[in-house]
């Protein structure tokens, strides 16, 4: 199995050494055959992702679909302006010089994509990765073998294969596809796999992104539109059953609106879920993960659950949990399911101090129509990112860069942050020959230095 993924390896080095892929006019080319392909493949695309993981079309559509042609349009339009030759301004010590910043490739990528948006954050990296002029091996989940064999399909009829291949689990374990020295690593999935990435890929010095996850916080306060704010936390959460990595993981609500904001939370529970609730959401991936949410479940406060555990389909129910404080089990990691825990809190100074405790979340969600309020969290509380009084919404927004910080992973993408990251950004500079000054070569007179320093403006009182 290492044979195959050093021959993929290979070829891939030998066609980034030809430059093709660093010619816009031919990435252009490429990114709209993709999207045309794409477009074209919309039912299959639809159909995969429905038998792999029971999402809805809408749900495809949103959150997989549309996410990738919006970069690719965001992308195709920008390409040029992006990979410019910027020009920056000299300094009294470069002052015979011209200074430049060049964006070249790193060379050829690796992009391990996770199943539980297995479309849309296979594609989203690559084609950042092909706009910056690299050549890339995608490596997709093994949980999701249909969107796969559609992803294999599109790839296989825009680009050559020494340009984008496709290796999957079957043809090569996690351990054989890390092994070859790769110019960069794009990783999404959870904390303890990409801590082993990181770990393999610092033995060749290859740098890496980390998009992982972690405890997503809602705080709520007294000013809060509470109507609204359940609707939107409802909305974030029960969006692949809350396998995502940015969905509300808990909620922090003051003492005296909990009572209120459970109320609304229910009632918009049973508003989303019109029909059967296994019809419209997504599965559990797998038993695995069906397991370790049951397990969570256990001897807990349940508030309110829509419907019954269905383990032949691998289903459960979205499930509100009143939780005391942050030692229940549910704050011990991230959920990555339909439970959504409820704390009260009457002073917010505690609340921060708790969540201090928790590694740095991926997304900072806060309810409040306070200035100052929103303010204060933002100030004490470290995030990927902040969204207010929406859950979600923030990731769909090409223009602003996506990450996370700390333990939620390391590395921006999407818009420039994410044609930048796929860059090696150099710095360029040239100077002329015409003019040469002795002031910069020894030997070093005080004549010199006390003209320097002049000249600099740098001139200092001596004790």
């Amino acid at each position: 199995m290492e044979n195959i993924i050093y021959d993929v390896y290979k070829k891939q080095t030998d066609f980034f050494k030809t430059n093709t892929t660093k010619n816009n006019e031919f990435i252009i080319q490429k990114l709209k055959r993709l999207k045309k392909e794409i477009l074209s493949n919309y039912e299959n695309i639809v159909d995969a992702l429905k038998k792999d993981l029971n999402k809805s079309e809408q749900e495809s559509y949103i959150s997989e679909f549309l996410i990738v042609v919006e970069e690719l349009k965001t992308i195709l339009k920008n390409i040029k302006k992006w990979s410019k030759i910027k020009k920056v301004k000299r300094n009294l010590l470069t002052i015979f010089s011209k200074s430049k910043i060049i964006k070249e490739p790193l060379g050829t990528v690796l992009i391990i994509s996770p199943w539980n948006y297995p479309f849309q954050l296979c594609l989203v990296p690559l084609i950042y990765a092909l706009a910056a002029g690299n050549t890339a091996i995608l490596y997709p989940s093994l949980f999701t073998k249909k969107i796969n064999q559609v992803i294999k399909n599109i790839i296989s009829s825009v680009f050559e294969k020494e340009y984008v291949n496709i290796v999957t689990y079957e043809e090569c374990g996690y351990e054989e596809i890390l092994k070859p020295n790769y110019s960069f690593i794009f990783f999404t999935g959870g904390v303890e796999t990409g801590k082993k990435i990181m770990k393999q890929a610092s033995e060749a010095l290859t740098p890496i992104c980390l998009e992982l996850g972690g405890k997503c916080p809602c705080i709520i306060d007294q000013t809060a539109d509470l109507d609204i704010t359940a609707k939107r936390i409802i909305r974030g959460k029960i969006l692949n059953s809350g396998q995502t990595c940015i969905a509300p993981d808990y909620i922090l609500v003051q003492k005296n609106m909990e009572e209120e904001l459970i109320k609304k939370l229910i009632k918009y529970i049973q508003e989303f879920f019109v029909s059967d609730s296994y019809e419209q959401n997504t599965k559990i991936i797998n038993e695995f993960h069906f397991e370790r949410i049951i397990n969570l479940l256990k001897k807990q406060k349940i508030l309110f659950m829509n419907g019954k555990i269905e383990k032949e389909k691998l289903f459960i129910p979205f499930a509100l949990v009143k939780v005391d404080n942050f030692e229940n089990i549910l704050m011990k990691e991230e959920i990555f399911g339909p439970i959504l825990p409820i704390i009260s809190f009457e002073n917010i100074n505690d609340e921060i101090k708790n969540i201090h405790k928790l590694y740095k979340p991926l997304a900072l969600y806060i309810f409040s129509n306070s200035k100052q309020n929103q303010e204060f969290c933002i100030k004490n509380i470290s995030s990927g990112s902040v969204c207010i009084n929406d859950t979600i919404m923030h990731l769909v927004n090409s223009n602003l860069p996506f990450g996370g910080v700390g333990h939620s992973g390391f590395g921006k993408y999407h818009g420039i942050e994410g044609f930048n990251l796929f860059c090696n950004i150099r710095s360029y500079l040239n100077t002329s020959n015409q003019l040469d000054s002795n002031l910069f070569y020894p030997p070093w007179t005080d004549k010199k230095i006390k003209f320097l320093k002049k000249f600099t403006r740098t001139n200092y009182c001596k004790k």
